[in-house]
Formats: structure tokens, C-alpha cells, sequence
């Protein structure tokens, strides 16, 4: 059996990922294809004036969430909450600010005042993979920090910085568009 000159092999190790780095490219196109597609047909909008908590999940942090869920849900009060293994996050209206440090007290760790929350409206995300990596993709193009996001059935929501939340709308409603 002959040898293969050593140049040769390592052109057709390049040529074999060049060959991989091609249908890479390809399958990413047609999934970004989907998602842009699906995200067409989406709704995006902005909620400001909002103030992030993170609290330590503990027993009484869990009831006193469940309580401070429950009334605000029978109210106009905006609230979005989620519970992890160790934390709970929420975000309320500036003005119920006071209202949750009275009742987590020394169970909250960081508060984030002024944020937004950025929420994408869009049925069917579970259908096709790489929604939301795409959506956070084109805001970390922009350098945007987000602080936290929440997914559900039909709604993906960013948290980010207050400022500039009705500048990233209009930018991700055009390049839903485009």
C-alpha cells in the first residue's frame, strides 16, 4: 500500500471541513429561514418602568411570593415572576417597588430599577429550534445586556435596560420584517 504525501492529506482534511463548514452554513440558512418567517407573523412590544427582583428562595420567600402573585394578578398591578432552584425573580411596576421590599425584606440580594421588559409574541417558537438564541443573537449584536428572560407557549420576554427598549423594538420589528 502506497503512502499519501502528507501535503495531500492535509488538503483533504481542509477540503472535508470547508465540505462540513458548507452544509453548516446551509442548514443554518434554512432554520434562520423558518425563524424568520415565523417571526413575521409575531407582535413585539415594550413594558418600561419596571423594577427587577432577585430574591433567595426559601420557604417563606416561596408563600410570601404566592401571596404577592395572587393579589396583584386580581389587580391591573403588572407582574411577571419566575422560581428557580435557589432564586425568584420578579418584576413589578416601579410604583409596587416598596411594596415588595416591604414584604421579601432580607430575602432580596439585587434589585435592578429602570428595565423593560421587550416581549415577542409569536405562536408555534416550539416548533421551530433556534428562536430565541436568534432574537438574543441580534441584540447582543447590539450590545444590549439583558438581565433576565422568560419563555412560555407564545410569549418570549427580555428584560433589559430601560433607555433604549422602544429603539430595540423598532430595530427587532424591522429585521423581523425584512
Amino acid at each position: 500500500m502506497k503512502s499519501m504525501p502528507i501535503k495531500w492529506l492535509h488538503i483533504s482534511r481542509r477540503c472535508l471541513g470547508a465540505k462540513m463548514s458548507i452544509k453548516s452554513a446551509v442548514k443554518k440558512f434554512l432554520r434562520n429561514g423558518k425563524i424568520r418567517g415565523l417571526l413575521k407573523k409575531s407582535r413585539v412590544g415594550a413594558t418600561t418602568d419596571l423594577v427587577l427582583f432577585s430574591i433567595h428562595r426559601n420557604p417563606e420567600a416561596l408563600r410570601v411570593y404566592d401571596a404577592v402573585k395572587a393579589i396583584f394578578m386580581q389587580s391591573s398591578h403588572y407582574i411577571l415572576g419566575s422560581v428557580g432552584e435557589r432564586y425568584i425573580s420578579l418584576i413589578v411596576n416601579e410604583h409596587n417597588h416598596d411594596y415588595i421590599v416591604k414584604y421579601f425584606g432580607k430575602y432580596i440580594f439585587a434589585i435592578e430599577k429602570k428595565v423593560a421588559c421587550i416581549t415577542v409574541h409569536c405562536s408555534e417558537t416550539e416548533l421551530v429550534p433556534g428562536v430565541i438564541t436568534y432574537i438574543t443573537s441580534i441584540l447582543s449584536d447590539k450590545s444590549v445586556n439583558m438581565h433576565e428572560f422568560f419563555t412560555s407557549q407564545d410569549e418570549i420576554i427580555l428584560v433589559i435596560d430601560e433607555e433604549q427598549a422602544f429603539d430595540y423594538v423598532s430595530y427587532l420589528k424591522e429585521i423581523f420584517q425584512a
